[in-house]
């Protein structure tokens, strides 16, 4: 795995612990870091397939999605 990627992973990972963390008491912001967390699992995907660091959220999209 790229070191690229081995930071988005992390990062996801941090952002799901926040969300768990998050999830009794604030519901909706528990959902922003979840999504969150998995944008960044796409952007690992992405530079761990492609090479290319995609850092906005429609680059993700378009690279990911097709």
């Amino acid at each position: 795995m790229s070191p690229e990627a081995a930071l988005y992973l992390e990062k996801a990972n941090e952002g799901l612990a926040k969300a768990h963390d998050m999830l009794p008491r604030w519901p909706d912001e528990a959902g922003r870091a979840a999504y969150l967390a998995g944008l960044h699992a796409a952007q690992a995907f992405i530079v761990e397939s492609t090479g290319k660091q995609i850092k906005s959220h429609r680059g993700v999209q378009r690279n990911f999605c097709g």
